[in-house]
């Protein structure tokens, strides 16, 4: 739908990044349950969509997305999404902050995190079904300051490479099912003032 979209607003024409932007957020607001006929008695969509996917008003007026200087932040917390995360969200240019708290988003963090690398901010807790491991990828957000992945049903360990990630301020991760021990790179982590991880099945 996503594609369809674009061809239709002839947004493959468009000059720079836009064209990746527009196509990212089309794809994450179609895989999330979005729906731009919908009207305030729908109980099966976003509770707020306004302005999304209007190519006259420009998407840095849509609900939820901020634009400053060139950089973008995207809030939707309790907005009722559903669905995937899609991968293409983290393909946005210059993408710095994340909040999709509290929604009732399923399947996994996709590996594209990885290439968020201006990501600062990301928060996609408390959805419930999120599941899997963190991807590999995600130890590549080197400006990542601060994760909160709590209240889920994710997997797996966490990894030695968590201490590459420098700039980590407060780190979530409670609430989920992460076993195996706690990786002793975290105590390298000199900024790191927050760290909450009860409630899982972690060992040593």
């Amino acid at each position: 739908r996503a594609v369809q979209w674009c061809a239709e607003n002839n947004v493959f024409n468009f000059d720079g990044t836009l064209p990746l932007t527009l196509f990212s957020l089309a794809s994450f607001f179609y895989g999330s349950g979005g729906d731009v006929n919908s009207n305030e008695e729908d109980s099966d969509v976003w509770t707020d969509s306004e302005g999304w996917l209007d190519i006259k008003k420009g998407h840095c007026t849509w609900f939820g997305i901020t634009c400053d200087r060139g950089d973008m932040e995207i809030s939707l917390e309790s907005n009722k999404l559903k669905g995937t995360l899609a991968p293409e969200i983290f393909m946005i240019p210059h993408l710095t902050y994340i909040n999709l708290k509290s929604n009732t988003l399923s399947g996994t963090i996709p590996s594209s995190v990885g290439l968020a690398n201006d990501l600062v901010i990301l928060s996609i807790s408390n959805q419930g079904s999120i599941s899997g491991t963190i991807p590999e990828s995600f130890y590549n957000l080197r400006e990542l300051q601060r994760l909160l992945i709590y209240n889920n049903a994710m997997t797996g360990t966490l990894s030695n490479r968590i201490g590459e990630m420098y700039q980590l301020e407060y780190l979530s991760i409670s609430g989920n099912d992460f076993t195996g021990t706690l990786p002793a790179t975290l105590g390298t982590l000199s900024h790191l003032t927050g760290f909450w991880a009860f409630d899982n099945s972690f060992s040593g």
